[in-house]
């Protein structure tokens, strides 16, 4: 498993970018929502003094965040910040039985974002990259392999989380059910 978890990598990715996120989780998406995707360097797991937020945090600087699970991650600054994909859209993720109506995001990354994340993953193979969205981080796997395909599947979503996202990185293509 590429990049381990959550994030089910359908070949590679690349970029060079770091999300943000500035409403709450549980909002309807707006015209001025922006959500965005931060891959982000884990530093150390179980640390202390994380913060509950419904955005996320400034890219350009370290911080601490919560998974899904109360797991706190010390996490370096965002190595990129996806805001846009060439496309987007809510799958349901199957892998988890039981997994109490989370989704999957299916993620084709634009051209830029797939280089540099191919990039990334390939320097740090055998590190731990964090995917953070809604102030939180979505999934924290361990990079395996080098995503060069710029395609991913990003599963923990909540239906209207993932959602959420699929309109806002990809508004061209997503039904509003």
């Amino acid at each position: 498993m590429a990049i381990v978890a959550v994030i089910v990598c359908v070949a590679a990715c690349s970029t060079e970018k770091a999300a943000t996120i500035a409403t709450s989780p549980s909002a309807t998406l707006g015209a001025s929502e922006e959500i965005t995707l931060q891959v982000r360097l884990v530093t150390r797991e179980h640390a202390e003094g994380c913060q509950r937020s419904a955005a996320n945090p400034d890219p350009s600087a370290q911080t601490k965040l919560f998974d899904r699970k109360g797991t706190c991650f010390a996490l370096a600054r965002a190595a990129l910040d996806i805001t846009k994909v060439a496309k987007a859209g809510p799958i349901e993720d199957d892998r988890s039985p039981g997994n109490g109506g989370l989704k999957a995001l299916l993620l084709r990354l634009a051209a830029e974002d797939a280089r540099a994340l191919s990039g990334l993953t390939s320097a740090n193979v055998g590190k731990r990259l964090a995917l953070v969205m809604f102030g939180r981080v979505v999934i924290a796997p361990d990079v395996q392999v080098p995503i060069d395909n710029g395609q991913m599947a990003l599963s923990g979503l909540s239906a209207d989380e993932a959602r959420r996202a699929a309109r806002a990185l990809d508004p061209s293509d997503v039904p509003d059910a």
